[in-house]
């Protein structure tokens, strides 16, 4: 029964962040409330409270949906049998997609209004963590076929993470499009792959 109402629950909390994924991408996020992303399925203010305790927080699990469907990709990537070379420039090429798909959502909903930067700091650093274990994962797949050398995986692994950070940047703040950015990822990882590919 206890099981019930969890799925029950986890059911609810599905149908609200549907509702609230159209509610702000239709509406923006500061013009979009509970109280109309509640209407939306019928329901009251109250009842989406009951599962959320703000907009910030609905909003926070709206960005954790759109990133975990397209991070299971990542899973394949990093579960296949791909040299570690060319899981590299995959997951590169795929995670900058994710992030030109999120900073399109974000120029949608925002509508020139700057969203709580704490809490997009906090959905930032939410997600970095798990990053660099994916590249670390790869990197020290590489080293162990004798694909790569690199003394220090762990350093590598933070340094590569932070020039794709940087990458970032052109797709939050311009409108450069992201077959632009993915030359640049080709540049970045042949000047990479020159320098840690064993001889």
């Amino acid at each position: 029964m206890k099981e019930d109402a969890v799925a029950i629950k986890d059911d609810q909390r599905e149908v609200i962040i549907r509702a609230a994924t159209e509610m702000f991408a239709q509406y923006g996020y500061k013009k979009a409330t509970l109280e109309s992303i509640g209407q939306s399925i019928g329901k009251v203010k109250s009842y989406v409270y009951y599962y959320f305790k703000n907009k910030e927080d609905l909003f926070e699990a709206v960005i954790d949906r759109e990133v975990e469907q397209l991070r299971s990709k990542f899973q394949q990537i990093l579960t296949s049998d791909m040299p570690a070379s060319k899981k590299l420039e995959e997951y590169t090429k795929r995670r900058m997609s994710l992030i030109f798909q999120l900073a399109n959502y974000f120029s949608l909903i925002s509508n020139g209004v700057l969203i709580n930067p704490s809490l997009t700091d906090k959905l930032r650093r939410k997600y970095d963590e798990k990053e660099v274990e994916h590249i670390k994962e790869i990197l020290t797949q590489g080293v162990e076929a004798g694909e790569f050398r690199i003394k220090d995986v762990d350093l590598a692994s933070l340094g590569f993470f932070t020039v794709l950070k940087g990458l970032e940047i052109p797709l939050f703040t311009s409108n450069e499009s992201q077959t632009n950015i993915n030359h640049r990822i080709d540049d970045l990882l042949s000047i990479i792959f020159n320098g840690i590919r064993s001889k």
